[in-house]
């Protein structure tokens, strides 16, 4: 399994003017390849599309050394299965979504016929790594040939 978004909180401690201009969205975009801050006028800052937490650090205190670190606010990570799922208690309806939905408390694990395995809502990499733990016993993974792949 590897995280493939952190999308994390932070705050500048004051009130920040923003451009004066009429906006479909209440903030300003700081935009770096995959990785994005949203800058709100109350100095809080949403960082999203980081793989590592010591990047979005390193990211957000080269632009703003004040900010302090609040929380994270969700993480997803992704997984490639090899091999044949139990998919009786899975939600599943190809003609809304063409995937299977597990859902624990405020985690949800998708699963593709492809085999890739996208895990969301947690908030740290252990949380992550135990629904997906729990997700190939509830589904009694079988192994082709015994392949598993992390991605």
């Amino acid at each position: 399994m590897r995280i493939v978004n952190i999308v994390s909180l932070w705050d500048l401690g004051k009130r920040i003017p923003l451009a004066a201009r009429i906006k479909r969205f209440n903030a300003d975009l700081i935009k770096e390849g995959s990785n994005c801050l949203l800058l709100f006028e109350t100095g809080k800052i949403i960082a999203t599309g980081f793989k590592r937490f010591s990047d979005v650090k390193k990211f957000i205190k080269s632009r703003f050394p004040s900010a302090k670190f609040v929380k994270v606010v969700n993480m997803t990570s992704l997984a490639h299965i090899r091999g044949k799922i139990n998919l009786s208690g899975l939600s599943y309806e190809p003609e809304i979504y063409p995937a299977h939905v597990w859902k624990k408390q405020n985690l949800c694990v998708v699963y593709y016929p492809s085999g890739k395995l996208i895990v969301t809502g947690g908030k740290t990499h252990n949380e992550l790594r135990e629904a997906y733990q729990e997700f190939k016993q509830k589904t009694s993974i079988k192994r082709d040939e015994g392949k598993e792949k992390d991605q």
